[in-house]
């Protein structure tokens, strides 16, 4: 049976990918994932981006349950047809059809589920984080497991207790969600590369490394204790007097979209102080795919209302501006100007040349990303330091891409990658913390699960950021 008309919309922009199609679409909604994680809020972007992507049924078991049936009932209204529902502990209570298992947490709450589950729950993701680090591992015969979970050596008994310090990081386990959310689409629908590979990442110093095959989980994620720095909710790079910054600090984002509904999410759940919301639009049917932020409960509401609905229930602490209005040379310089830093969140390539302009003659720092299909790239600007946008990419376009080509096609969790990976970069450069990406593009692969970094140079001739 084909996906009836309202699904046909709400995923038209995963529809139309040819790596998945009506069938694909189809397929995704049939499948049933599990999903065993050390809490409700380090798996809560997880969730949201396998309901966004289609998925039939989410069976779930959380350590910490604390806030579990808010978040069921934010998913319902989210995507009212998708199934989602707490088990019983043990794998042995999943029913037979499940496709995929994901298990989610530190290492040490990691280890024990995934041995009990080895043998039920075939493929298995293994998803560990430990402050800015993230470890993220296929595991595709039951006998690799224990090799893989602690180093080859001698086997634990049952029950072990891996050192860890408790503390987690809302960047790794929010990209880590992401990322296994493409996972878990590539391999119910049996795409190219499917679970071929492992990921570790650190996003303080934007290292990112793929690995075929089996690895063991990095020593940073296994044993904490030879990791130095001051522990906390970020583990040597955030301290308590960062915490107050970004409670201090002001970030535009522009756009509550596909890439501002993550990095909003990862902002306000940092703790930033005060959010900018720009943006012009309205809710649609068709952004639900993507725009985790929304829902079917809030159609037809401007985006920055929808959007602030969500983030105060996220965070009720925070402050949120609205703008709701487009960004235009007669108001972008006196909106942004009031806010420490901008991140550009928009869809369309006008607009992201109209930003960095305004950025530069106001010396605020941007981060900028972009998504396409299951390719995704970012970048953060100073322009008094680094390459502008457009030091980049010189050559303005003379007419809108969307009004020209119409929507591109793109796979809703590749959106929250890039994004929570904006948020991050903002936090870090609000906090002079870890190695934003300046003079770099960071280029994401979805299909090979790959990230590359790609140097650049500030343009001796850039008309915007020459003289700065």
């Amino acid at each position: 049976m084909m996906p009836h008309n309202s699904a046909m919309e709400r995923y038209h922009r995963q529809i139309i990918l040819p790596e998945i199609g009506i069938e694909g679409q189809k397929k995704l909604g049939d499948s049933t994932v599990f999903v065993q994680a050390q809490s409700v809020e380090s798996c809560a972007l997880l969730l949201f981006y396998l309901a966004a992507a289609g998925m039939g049924t989410l069976y779930c078991d959380f350590a910490e349950k604390q806030g579990l049936a808010s978040l069921i009932r934010q998913i319902g209204a989210f995507n009212s047809g998708v199934k989602i529902q707490a088990v019983q502990p043990g794998c042995e209570n999943l029913p037979g059809d499940t496709g995929v298992g994901v298990i989610q947490g530190s290492l040490q709450y990691v280890a024990q589920p995934a041995v009990d589950c080895s043998g039920k729950c075939i493929p298995l993701i293994l998803a560990a984080n430990r402050g800015w680090q993230g470890w993220l591992q296929f595991i595709k015969r039951p006998d690799d497991l224990r090799a893989i979970l602690f180093k080859r050596g001698p086997q634990p008994p049952r029950g072990y207790n891996m050192p860890d310090d408790g503390t987690e990081s809302v960047f790794s386990s929010n990209l880590l969600g992401a990322l296994v959310a493409v996972e878990v689409v590539k391999i119910l629908l049996s795409l190219e590369n499917s679970a071929a590979y492992g990921l570790e990442f650190d996003l303080s110093t934007m290292r990112f490394e793929r690995y075929k095959g089996s690895k063991a989980c990095p020593a940073s994620i296994a044993h904490p204790c030879i990791t130095s720095g001051t522990p906390g909710l970020f583990p040597g790079l955030i301290t308590t007097a960062d915490t107050q910054q970004l409670a201090q600090s002001r970030v535009a984002v522009v756009g509550s979209g596909g890439l501002g509904s993550p990095a909003l999410y990862t902002l306000a759940k940092a703790g930033v102080g005060t959010i900018a919301l720009v943006d012009y639009d309205q809710v649609d049917i068709s952004n639900l795919n993507r725009q985790i932020l929304h829902s079917e409960t809030r159609l037809g509401l401007p985006k920055v209302d929808s959007a602030e609905v969500f983030l105060r229930q996220l965070n009720p602490a925070v402050n949120l501006v609205k703008h709701n209005t487009c960004l235009t040379e007669e108001n972008a310089r006196e909106i942004i100007s009031t806010f420490d830093l901008v991140v550009d969140c928009v869809d369309n390539l006008k607009t992201r040349y109209l930003v960095n302009e305004a950025c530069a003659l106001l010396n605020k720092p941007l981060v900028e990303a972009g998504v396409n299909g299951f390719e995704g790239i970012a970048t953060t600007i100073m322009a008094a330091h680094s390459a502008c946008y457009q030091c980049l990419f010189p050559a303005r376009p003379s007419l809108d891409y969307n009004s020209k080509y119409g929507p591109q096609g793109i796979l809703g969790p590749v959106a929250g990658v890039l994004g929570t990976i904006q948020g991050c970069e903002a936090c870090k450069c609000l906090t002079k913390k870890g190695n934003p990406l300046l003079n770099s593009i960071l280029a994401y692969d979805g299909m090979e699960a790959q990230f590359e970094i790609f140097r650049t140079e500030k343009d001796p001739n850039c008309p915007i950021c020459a003289k700065r």
